[in-house]
């Protein structure tokens, strides 16, 4: 809603959401699959992540924050300021069994992050503070594994800094490293984003409903890109 309102803004017409595509609202058509599953969500400022997944209708979103929180010895060179405990969710994360990672925008702190993935990940249970699994079950051909979905692949992006930053896809390479080095093996994940088919064909479905929408006529599916 706040991207809407500052392309409103700056473009002079009303945008609104149903219009609008960005990396992360392919995530909408999970919708059934995760609504009322508990998903870890990592990425944006403070409880940001969080809100935008809730507002595409998830129910059980829970962050590293939330986590941090709950037991702030998880990752210990971090301390909560007063304002990132103020937008936190209390639960009790040695009983809620995740079902999927989601990294919806650039992590903030990527060693906090690493490390709840990780441990989410790897756990036996699917739930926090678990013992993890051996190293040799296999987590590719599980069909109940918690699922590990990056929103965008860039490597770098261009910031209003003179030289490029590190964006997701940075993140990415690095969570999959430490990964493989404590196990073995990199983790099985789905990724969106362009120029990933799925984002296009997302991007194409809102196209033919904003054109029903105003002309009153369904289209023909349009040909794959």
């Amino acid at each position: 809603m706040e991207r809407c309102e500052k392309l409103t803004r700056q473009l002079g017409v009303p945008v609104r959401p149903t219009q609008l595509v960005q990396a992360h609202t392919v995530l909408k058509g999970l919708k059934e699959q995760y609504a009322d599953e508990p998903v870890l969500v990592l990425g944006g400022r403070l409880d940001n992540g969080r809100r935008v997944v809730e507002s595409y209708g998830y129910r059980n979103v829970y962050t590293p924050l939330d986590i941090l929180a709950w037991k702030p010895n998880v990752w210990p060179f971090r301390q909560l300021t007063d304002i990132e405990k103020s937008v936190t969710k209390a639960a009790d994360f040695s009983k809620i069994a995740f079902k999927a990672v989601i990294v919806i925008h650039d992590p903030r702190d990527w060693g906090l992050d690493i490390q709840i993935a990780c441990d989410v990940l790897r756990s036996q249970t699917k739930t926090f503070g678990q013992e993890y699994r051996d190293n040799t079950e296999s987590t590719s051909t599980d069909d109940d594994a918690v699922e590990l979905i990056f929103c965008n692949p860039d490597l770098l992006w261009k910031s209003d800094y003179r030289l490029t930053r590190f964006g997701q896809g940075a993140f990415k390479t690095a969570f999959q490293a430490v990964l493989k080095e404590v196990t073995g093996k990199g983790y099985p994940y789905t990724q969106y984003g362009k120029p990933h088919k799925a984002t296009y064909d997302f991007a194409r479905d809102v196209l033919k409903s904003r054109i029903a929408e105003v002309s009153g006529i369904v289209t023909d599916p349009m040909p794959e890109m």
